[in-house]
């Protein structure tokens, strides 16, 4: 009787623990399903710059990989992402080879020729609106994600509209992408209890059901001037006794720091904790997603769980993944946005929103799902080695 053969797979999960928001969820998310699925043929080996030895066993915690001796978590100092990709990933990768090594964005400067690569874009609104990223961070990307792009067996991405458009703008072949879509985590099918609702919305100064919420990095692409001014036109001449909620980091990586002002109706929590961020939209009377470029929106679905409604900009790829679900806004006139939060308000002080009956069954997407088309990626491009 033939053994099955035994894969090991590389992935880089520096983002894991570093509140990046949007694309540490993804890699924890998937990473998270892809050890629970214990695939008796892939053996994992998770690649980290975190060092400390508490915080490589919070890691293995949070992973579920604790016992688990399928997989492997390396510690690699890395003083910056120059020394990773240049020095410290590519010496481990060739004194110790995987066959296939999943990075996000930019691929290490030397790897094995034989090593299978899987790159994961989340999105690539640093090549269409470089206007929006630093320069030398435009530099860095402008040298570095053709060059992996080329070297790339798959390239993972959210959404179809994150493919047509690495595929436009690189000139990539379709059948070299495939599409893993986002999720909300299955804690966001759990509903949140009302007393756990109250007591993070009293932490913050807020009261359940008077606010509205809109939570992630605050850089550029997501609009939140665009946003805050909306809401003040809306309580300046006619005050909705209504907050503001806008979590996130407010040090993050290209902040826009127009997004931060003084304004006793405008709370900035900043980041927070799974548990509370759940917390804070199940309390919301409505969530509000300005982006101008997304590669998917998961706030989408996080929101949906905890049926809290949503009104989102009208781009393509928020139509792709909210659908009829959601309601829709243009993210450039002001006087619309502003209107549509006075209307909403004023029906949440009159009590005419109530929330659905909670059913756990409204959103289209799992990371269960997900992790199993990526192991399905992993395997298809070793299947046909010895």
């Amino acid at each position: 009787m033939e053994t099955e053969r035994i894969i090991t797979v590389g992935i880089d999960v520096r983002l894991i623990g570093k509140g990046r928001t949007g694309d540490e969820v993804v890699f924890f998310q998937l990473v998270r399903e892809l050890i629970r699925r214990r695939d008796t043929g892939i053996r994992y080996v998770l690649f980290t710059d975190e060092t400390i030895d508490d915080r490589l066993a919070a890691l293995r915690l949070r992973l579920e990989a604790l016992g688990r001796e399928d997989i492997e978590i390396v510690a690699l100092s890395g003083r910056n992402r120059f020394w990773w990709n240049g020095i410290a990933l590519p010496w481990r990768l060739f004194q110790f080879p995987v066959d296939v090594f999943h990075t996000q964005y930019i691929l290490p400067l030397l790897v094995p020729r034989a090593m299978k690569i899987v790159t994961h874009v989340h999105d690539i609104s640093f090549r269409v609106h470089p206007e929006w990223i630093g320069l030398v961070d435009r530099l860095f990307l402008s040298l570095f994600i053709p060059r992996t792009f080329s070297r790339s067996d798959r390239i993972i991405v959210p959404s179809r509209f994150t493919r047509d458009e690495v595929m436009r703008e690189y000139g990539i072949a379709e059948d070299r992408i495939v599409i893993v879509e986002n999720a909300a985590a299955e804690e966001w099918s759990v509903p949140v209890p009302a007393e756990e609702i109250e007591r993070v919305a009293s932490r913050y100064g807020l009261t359940p059901g008077r606010y509205f919420i809109s939570s992630g990095t605050m850089q550029p692409r997501k609009n939140i001037p665009f946003l805050i001014a909306a809401f003040r036109e809306a309580n300046r001449a006619r005050p909705i006794g209504l907050q503001l909620v806008l979590t996130g980091n407010p040090e993050g990586h290209h902040v826009d720091t127009s997004a931060q002002v003084e304004d006793k109706d405008i709370v900035y929590p900043g980041y927070v904790s799974d548990s509370e961020l759940r917390a804070l939209v199940a309390g919301a009377g409505a969530y509000i997603f300005p982006s101008l470029y997304e590669g998917f929106g998961i706030p989408i679905e996080e929101a949906i769980a905890v049926r809290v409604p949503v009104f989102a900009s009208d781009i393509p790829v928020f139509r792709e993944v909210g659908g009829e679900r959601i309601s829709y806004f243009n993210p450039t006139m002001l006087a619309s946005l502003a209107e549509t939060l006075y209307t909403f308000s004023i029906d949440i002080l009159s009590g005419k929103r109530e929330k659905k009956p909670f059913s756990g069954s409204e959103s289209r997407y799992s990371w269960k799902k997900s992790a199993e088309k990526l192991a399905l990626v992993y395997r298809s491009l070793t299947d046909s080695r010895p």
